[in-house]
């Protein structure tokens, strides 16, 4: 991700005001036309890297969020989350250890489910889905979305 910041204002003037996934200052630095997501699904070493820096960022004290006591999810305490984009699942393993009747739903691109613990012995699910097609887990409680939304421009 740190490679693209050198090329951003040449992204910039190149590509003025666009809103295309493939136009980016990472492209430019990894001298490719793919998306983020596409090249990194070309490269498990980089995917890995990727959802590795992911974690780190969510155990970053700056960065970090008390998204368990934040929230009141004893309404949801018998109930069904999906974490979409939950990588994997920081935030899943919390509302796990405080709701064990809570049944939750970690979704993320299936390059980073695959690199993704497994916890055992928890109420714990995860699922490779792309937030661009339907949602499969229909009638959840709550479909937290949190560090997504950012890495896709406007349309």
């Amino acid at each position: 991700m740190w490679s693209g910041a050198a090329h951003v204002v040449d992204a910039m003037e190149k590509w003025p005001s666009s809103q295309e996934p493939t136009q980016t200052a990472y492209g430019l630095a990894h001298g490719t036309d793919l998306t983020f997501f596409e090249h990194l699904a070309g490269n498990e070493t980089k995917a890995k890297h990727f959802s590795d820096s992911m974690t780190f960022m969510q155990s970053a004290p700056e960065l970090r969020h008390d998204f368990v006591h934040e929230y009141d999810w004893s309404r949801h305490a018998r109930g069904t989350v999906v974490d979409v984009g939950g990588s994997k699942g920081a935030i899943a393993l919390k509302l796990a250890e405080n709701y064990p009747n809570m049944k939750i739903i970690v979704q993320d691109r299936a390059e980073i489910i695959t690199h993704g613990p497994r916890y055992a012995n928890t109420n714990i699910e995860f699922q490779a889905h792309d937030l661009f097609t339907p949602q499969p887990v229909k009638g959840a409680d709550v479909y937290f979305l949190r560090w997504i939304l950012h890495d896709w421009p406007a349309r």
